[in-house]
């Protein structure tokens, strides 16, 4: 694995399963903005075995749709508030970043059938979405995962 470094950022949509299989975090490098050629999309891995508490971080994560298809990506998690919360998530899939948005979300309506059209399915196979952390959240040892409406 390679170690925590300047190298290891990179813009968010970047992201791959490998990336997640070396760091199951990953978080805004908001504080790096100054570097030459990066943005508010930067992210950088955190070297944790756990979700730290007062974070705002994307996690490795296993989907299972109602018909039992299996899929890897990542979801958002909130622990600013104590509580895990989760509001969005991606599926990483050939190479793809297929984004699960929001329902409160802007332009939701054509995020859902641009992510249904890419996976072929139907919203009745594909949702609800459950999801899996693959890491536990700090002082929430119970909390698994839960499901994307």
């Amino acid at each position: 694995m390679e170690p925590i470094s300047l190298k290891t950022r990179k813009p968010v949509q970047k992201l791959s399963p490998k990336d997640f299989d070396a760091f199951p975090i990953w978080q805004y490098a908001d504080d790096e903005e100054g570097h030459e050629d990066r943005d508010e999309t930067w992210v950088r891995p955190v070297d944790s075995p756990t979700v730290p508490r007062r974070v705002y971080c994307h996690v490795a994560a296993d989907f299972i749709t109602p018909i039992d298809t299996k899929f890897f990506g990542f979801v958002t998690v909130s622990t600013l508030d104590g509580t895990p919360d989760v509001c969005q998530g991606t599926i990483l899939r050939n190479r793809k970043s297929l984004f699960i948005s929001n329902p409160e979300a802007f332009c939701f309506d054509d995020s859902r059938r641009d992510l249904l059209t890419s996976l072929g399915l139907t919203e009745d196979q594909v949702f609800p979405l459950s999801f899996i952390l693959r890491v536990p959240v700090a002082g929430h040892a119970k909390y698994k995962g839960g499901t994307l409406p």
